[in-house]
């Protein structure tokens, strides 16, 4: 299944605000369910890396690493009519990708199920 890319920033907070989230040790996952009703659409995805992190080099590196482990594991687990929001932390950079890559198949899990038992927690457009 294709992810589409979130842009605006409204999006981004809308979905931090709205969404549930899952904590991670090198990221923060959060996800955010469209009511069924709504138009089936394609998930989106969204990157934040901020300045916290270190230089445009080092957030680029961040960027690049958590979208190769959206490719990897997202893509084939992400719901129709599902926003998600990837925010990197300082250690995202200097840890190891397996351990990453442990994480990120976690972090999905979790936000699956803790969509689906909260029905309230779904925004309608």
């Amino acid at each position: 299944m294709k992810l589409e890319k979130i842009h605006k920033r409204k999006d981004f907070l809308n979905i931090q605000q709205n969404g549930n989230k899952v904590l991670m040790e090198n990221f923060i996952l959060y996800g955010l369910m469209y009511d069924k009703s709504y138009d089936s659409r394609l998930p989106r995805i969204g990157f934040t890396a901020s300045k916290k992190i270190g230089n445009a080099v080092k957030r680029n590196k961040a960027k690049r690493r958590m979208r190769v482990l959206t490719q990897k594991f997202l893509k084939p687990l992400a719901k129709k009519n599902t926003d998600y929001v990837i925010i990197a932390k300082n250690k995202l950079n200097t840890s190891l990708w397996a351990d990453l890559e442990k994480e990120m198949l976690q972090s999905i899990k979790s936000l699956h199920k803790i969509i689906n038992l909260d029905g309230e927690k779904k925004f309608e457009k």
